[in-house]
């Protein structure tokens, strides 16, 4: 089969809550996504498939992996994350989804990076650029004689992070 689908405007949590109910609440924001899917059908894995992924508005809520960036950077504010604009192209093959041009725009967070997530068993393994105000660095002690090297415009620190693991 070959698909092409195209959705503008779709309310992220409701497309969400459908494939994972346990996600409810915890994503908002609107969809606008371009796809080409072809496989054969029997075999979703061995599916190729790329899309092209734009979600403005985002609010993000509970997520374990969000929970981890509050961690780290000892701010309980971080708990919730707003994005005005998050786009991305993913290809996937095998199962694993390549991501690449990730870039999520916020008023305390803003990212960028590629990477990879696999379908199967939910891994994920992102190399990222964080920026962030220097108030949530200036808590990590490892980074205090760095911050003047990494702060770049509009008081902003630049973080390599790699994040790997499980987001389900």
């Amino acid at each position: 089969f070959h698909l092409q689908v195209s959705v503008q405007d779709l309310l992220l949590d409701e497309l969400l809550r459908s494939f994972a109910p346990e996600s409810a609440d915890r994503w908002a924001g609107s969809l606008t996504l371009a796809s080409s899917v072809q496989g054969l059908g029997i075999d979703i894995v061995s599916c190729r498939s790329e899309h092209d992924v734009a979600v403005s508005e985002v609010e993000l809520t509970g997520h374990p992996l969000i929970q981890k960036i509050a961690e780290f950077f000892q701010a309980e504010d971080l708990q919730r994350l707003q994005f005005s604009q998050v786009t991305a192209r993913m290809v996937t093959n095998l199962g694993t989804a390549h991501i690449t041009n990730l870039r999520m725009d916020g008023p305390v967070l803003r990212v960028r990076g590629d990477g990879t997530t696999s379908l199967v068993d939910t891994t994920l393994d992102l190399r990222l650029q964080l920026e962030v105000p220097i108030q949530y660095a200036g808590k990590i002690s490892a980074l205090a004689s760095l911050l003047p090297k990494l702060t770049g415009d509009a008081g902003f620190v630049r973080i390599p992070f790699h994040l790997s693991g499980t987001w389900a």
